[in-house]
């Protein structure tokens, strides 16, 4: 029986890319990182983010709504004002909590992220070691090579499709974040049968969290075919650096 959701995911799935440029070995070295903190969760969800135009188009017209709400409040009253104002000061109010959606979003999820894999339908191991590296917080500091293996019970055909589908998907959208950096000796996102594995930082994290609390916990409770997933890494890190825009350049 189709679902809608694993046929979204089959027709959504399509090729993978590719990218290049430099990044610097580093001797292996662990940290006292709580993986559960306030802080890790802040920079694992980074990857999604509200983009920096978005801020600035709610910015704008907050500060035009803003005008006209002092504008109305110093016009002589009226009934015409009066609803003026009522509707000047409720689109302030909107445009306050759109800009700082994301990290109202992150304060009251928070809860919800602690231990959060002893709540998924199936077994997740090796969370917390993921984030346990030497600069994890530092999105330049990269883990050579992170490793995804899932366990699967035997299911039909379409139903493998669809998790061919989600892994595809997963390693498309993780390798446009490579995009961004010096990234030559770094390993783009790759999926073969049931183990996914490239390089990783915090933001590639995040996006690791997001697909298994997203994707794979959807295909589960539709086709209950994950056993379990697996995490783990080489513990080699690399410095691969953001590449330099004219934004980056103008702030340093």
């Amino acid at each position: 029986m189709n679902d809608k959701y694993l046929d979204k995911l089959i027709r959504k799935s399509s090729s993978g890319n590719n990218n290049t440029v430099t990044a610097k070995r580093k001797p292996a070295s662990r940290s006292s990182v709580n993986p559960y903190s306030f802080r890790s969760y802040w920079k694992i969800r980074q990857q999604w983010d509200e983009s920096g135009i978005a801020i600035f188009a709610w910015s704008f017209v907050y500060a035009l709504c803003f005008l006209s709400l002092f504008f109305f409040f110093i016009m002589p009253a009226s009934e015409i004002m009066i609803s003026l104002r009522i509707v000047s000061t409720a689109l302030c109010f909107l445009c306050i909590i759109k800009i700082f959606y994301y990290h109202i979003k992150t304060v009251f999820t928070y809860p919800f992220y602690i231990k959060w894999e002893k709540r998924m339908p199936f077994n997740v191991y090796g969370w917390a070691d993921l984030l346990k590296y030497d600069g994890f917080s530092n999105h330049d500091k990269w883990l050579n090579k992170c490793i995804i293996t899932l366990s699967i019970k035997a299911s039909s055909e379409y139903y493998v499709n669809a998790m061919k589908a989600s892994m595809e998907l997963f390693c498309k959208d993780t390798n446009r974040t490579f995009d961004k950096y010096y990234s030559e000796s770094l390993a783009r996102w790759d999926f073969d049968n049931n183990v996914l594995d490239g390089s990783c930082n915090c933001i590639i994290i995040g996006k690791i969290y997001r697909y298994i609390t997203g994707d794979l916990t959807k295909i589960h409770k539709i086709t209950e075919m994950i056993e379990s997933v697996s995490i783990i890494t080489d513990n080699k890190i690399l410095v691969a650096p953001e590449i330099e825009t004219s934004n980056t350049a103008d702030s340093a």
